[in-house]
């Protein structure tokens, strides 16, 4: 992990040429290599590509700690799903400003009235038509799983957020067993305490109280007297065995503080991971197929020398 001498952002050895830096940037710790000490940008990760030419970051180093970390993150959604008795958008959703659901009506209707439709056309009545037709299918079912990969979801502010408040009322306790100087966010300590399996189920289940006491004391809610009492009871109740639970497995909870001694665990740890903002920096190489033409865009032939540029200056 690198970062600067001034203000500690962190910066990318493949930096567009407008990239200036103000002032060097060194390895925070390590025997790694620097990137060059101007032109770097701030406030992006990286690994250092030791072959010719380029590397996608994560092919390698990056994919089994991101992997990990979104399954633990979607089976905390799923036990909140069913805590809480919302639907799965609720917990877990595309967090992508850009992403629309409604595109997704014309994205396949596009793709059925073109692509499938001159894949249709060479359909005769041969034997081979029941293949031909399952092929079809194939390829239509390929393109919706590849619409929901590229819309990855994550976990929701409605869920993060309270996790992250109540995070903060044991960050003051758990604060001093921190090994590093540099310990942990609150926003770090809430995905350690979503994703550690000591911790998982009981924070939960801690959760689904403090929310649902969040929830009825906003205005326009009409919740009972009883109601709210028994709530705030019950979560007053879960807040203080949630403590005593990490009393107990401080002793493991102290094994996981200090795995972050390491520079590289800070950010690309499975259990502290923004593996969403990580997905998101790493930029999608698309592989061009012979039926271009049939989606209305340019031929291989026709996009020139894009093809040939690295991935971070193509973007996703």
């Amino acid at each position: 992990m690198l970062e600067t001498l001034a203000d500690g952002d962190r910066a990318t050895p493949y930096p567009p040429a407008s990239g200036r830096n103000p002032s060097p940037v060194v390895v925070a710790g390590g025997d790694g290599p620097a990137p060059h000490p101007v032109n770097s940008l701030h406030g992006v990760d990286y690994v250092t590509a030791k072959d010719e030419g380029y590397m996608e970051v994560g092919a390698l180093a990056l994919q089994q700690a991101l992997e990990t970390a979104e399954r633990l993150d979607l089976r905390f959604a799923k036990r909140m799903e069913g805590l809480n008795n919302v639907a799965a958008a609720v917990c877990w959703d595309c967090l992508d400003q850009d992403f629309n659901p409604a595109d997704r009506q014309a994205v396949v209707q596009q793709f059925m009235s073109k692509y499938l439709d001159r894949y249709y056309s060479k359909l005769g009545l041969g034997a081979g038509a029941e293949s031909f037709l399952s092929e079809g299918l194939r390829r239509h079912k390929e393109f919706c799983k590849e619409w929901v990969r590229l819309h990855y979801k994550t976990l929701t502010p409605y869920l993060f957020g309270p996790a992250e408040v109540l995070t903060n009322s044991f960050f003051l306790g758990l604060s001093a067993h921190f090994s590093s100087k540099r310990g942990l966010t609150c926003q770090e300590l809430a995905r350690l305490l979503i994703r550690h399996e000591r911790t998982s189920v009981s924070f939960a289940y801690c959760l689904q109280f403090f929310t649902a006491s969040i929830e009825q004391s906003r205005g326009n809610r009409n919740a009972s007297y009883k109601q709210m009492n028994t709530v705030t009871s019950a979560r007053n109740t879960e807040v203080r065995n949630f403590g005593e639970g990490l009393q107990r497995h401080i002793s493991v909870l102290r094994t996981a503080f200090r795995t972050m001694d390491d520079p590289h665990d800070w950010f690309f740890g499975e259990l502290t991971a923004d593996w969403y903002d990580i997905l998101g920096q790493i930029p999608q190489a698309h592989r061009a197929f012979d039926d271009m033409a049939a989606m209305g865009v340019p031929a291989q032939r026709d996009v020139g020398a894009r093809d040939r540029e690295p991935p971070w200056r193509v973007g996703r």
